[in-house]
């Protein structure tokens, strides 16, 4: 039982280290080639098959892209997060700019049951239960199940993720791109006739390049990770640990450093290797005065000890000092008190010792206390019977 930091425990037990890369569309596909449809492209006109909403009656279905108008085309989905949460937001601006001859259009590509169904589940977090239905009521909410709308724009413009909007002028061309959270400012200057399409395409270019290089990255890092990963499963942390040292002195890869640096210390903890005693050694010393990524480190491997209890003793005493300098850098944290009771309890074997330190622990436990005072009830209890304290099964984050 302790607090710390779920991840590091992720990476002691698997030596793997993923980005994330956000939520992408099932569709969607990646061309090294640049998008023909983007800024300044004139925008397709519409084949949307269900309109669920149009602000009862007074927004029209529209078809054709009348110059004139200004569009919104967004595209979510029922089981994406950020669409859902963005809702609100786009209701809000519908209802700003409803006299200025702008219509919002969200196009979800699922069924209707599926989309018909969502729509009945109140809103998260209202507190009068209002439904997604009666949300959506004043834009146009729709579905394309055939993804003509999806294709047009999304897959044309080569979008990789939802919730994504096209904002379209009242000439009929696109002039923006992005995350429907960050539509206000082009929006308002796009409205008021401010807005500048050529300076933004510019700009647009320039931000997608930076995002394919670093989708490239990702995909590069993702896949040699998991050939570390199949490596440690076969039972080979050496070439895993020559692999990960590959990434480490890849220039592409400096500003991961740090995080492929703690996965270097999964694989050498998880393959019981020779020199894992002394990387630890040099870890706890660079870290010395971080007491949260000591902590981590030293309970994430008493974890391990619990699970497979194989971990070598060089190590496992040399993850009691990390504990020892993590209660040096912050000697009053419950959690961090608590990960040394039981290293002193593993290690040294030393009951008295660990009944005082874990009594400290919950004296600073603060609102784990209780989780704290079970430790120290299983200690207390060994020394009167005998009995060894259970081994521990919950984790919180840090």
């Amino acid at each position: 039982m302790n607090i710390f930091n779920k991840s590091i425990t992720a990476f002691l037990a698997t030596a793997i280290f993923v980005i994330p890369i956000g939520i992408r569309h099932s569709l969607a596909q990646e061309d090294s080639a640049a998008p023909k449809f983007t800024i300044g492209s004139k925008a397709p006109d519409l084949d949307i098959e269900f309109w669920i909403s149009d602000n009862f009656g007074l927004l029209p279905h529209t078809t054709k892209i009348e110059k004139g108008n200004i569009y919104v085309i967004e595209f979510w989905a029922t089981w994406c997060g950020p669409c859902i949460a963005a809702m609100p937001h786009i209701s809000e601006l519908q209802e700003k700019y409803s006299a200025d001859n702008v219509q919002i259009i969200s196009v979800s590509d699922e069924d209707l049951d599926t989309v018909t169904k969502f729509l009945e589940r109140p809103v998260a977090g209202d507190p009068v239960g209002t439904t997604y239905e009666e949300l959506t009521s004043n834009y146009s909410l729709t579905i394309d199940p055939d993804k003509s709308v999806f294709k047009d724009y999304f897959a044309a413009a080569q979008r990789t993720g939802i919730p994504c909007a096209f904002l379209i002028g009242k000439t009929g061309l696109v002039e923006w791109i992005g995350h429907p959270q960050q539509l206000d400012k082009p929006l308002e200057k796009v409205v008021s006739g401010e807005w500048d399409r050529d300076a933004f395409a510019v700009q647009f270019k320039k931000m997608e390049a930076e995002n394919k290089r670093k989708a490239m990255l990702s995909q590069k890092l993702n896949r040699a990770m998991r050939g570390i990963g199949e490596q440690m499963r076969s039972g080979n942390p050496e070439k895993a640990l020559q692999l990960i040292d590959d990434l480490i002195d890849d220039a592409q890869f400096k500003p991961m450093k740090k995080q492929l640096s703690m996965s270097r210390m999964g694989i050498l903890i998880s393959g019981n290797l020779d020199e894992a005693p002394r990387e630890l050694e040099k870890f706890t010393n660079q870290n010395k005065n971080d007491a949260g990524a000591l902590n981590s480190m030293a309970w994430g491997i008493y974890e391990k000890h619990e699970k497979r209890s194989d971990v070598s003793s060089g190590i496992l005493k040399q993850a009691k000092k990390t504990a020892e300098a993590a209660v040096k850098a912050d000697p009053n944290n419950g959690a961090i008190l608590d990960t040394l009771a039981h290293f002193i309890y593993v290690v040294d074997g030393n009951l008295d010792k660990a009944i005082e330190v874990q009594q400290k622990a919950v004296a600073n436990g603060g609102p784990q206390k209780e989780q704290l005072q079970t430790f120290l009830k299983q200690l207390k209890e060994e020394k009167k019977t005998g009995k060894k304290p259970k081994k521990s099964k919950q984790t919180f984050d840090f």
